[in-house]
């Protein structure tokens, strides 16, 4: 049986510079994926163009959710972090901006099986 797709339901909060929650655990076996929310408009931009989906920078429009479509069968599988075996060590890393291109927050995701 395949896994089932998750999708994982990420808040960003500008006034407390967070995204919740973080770090964002996703299967890349069940091709999971994530629903950014946002009260402003924000920009989601994964750093180097590093990005486990298809494409690195998402637009989140105020009041309003964008979602990410499923992780590619391109993401590399962090092997250290909890719940997966000692082994390599990755995470994709991203930043929030606001309308102002202010940097927000610097958070994570970890693909796992």
């Amino acid at each position: 049986m395949a896994p089932q797709v998750t999708l994982v339901k990420a808040r960003i909060d500008v006034a407390t510079k967070t995204v919740v929650p973080d770090p964002i655990f996703l299967s890349k076996d069940a091709g999971d994926e994530v629903e950014w929310s946002s009260t402003d408009k924000v920009t989601v931009h994964f750093l180097d163009n590093r990005t486990p989906f298809k494409d690195p920078e998402f637009e989140v429009p105020k009041n309003g959710s964008k979602k990410s479509g499923s992780v590619g069968g391109h993401a590399v599988i962090c092997q250290k972090c909890k719940p997966q075996p000692a082994g390599t060590h990755f995470h994709y890393k991203y930043e929030i901006r606001n309308s102002r291109d202010k940097l927000i927050v610097d958070p994570e995701i970890i693909i796992k099986n």
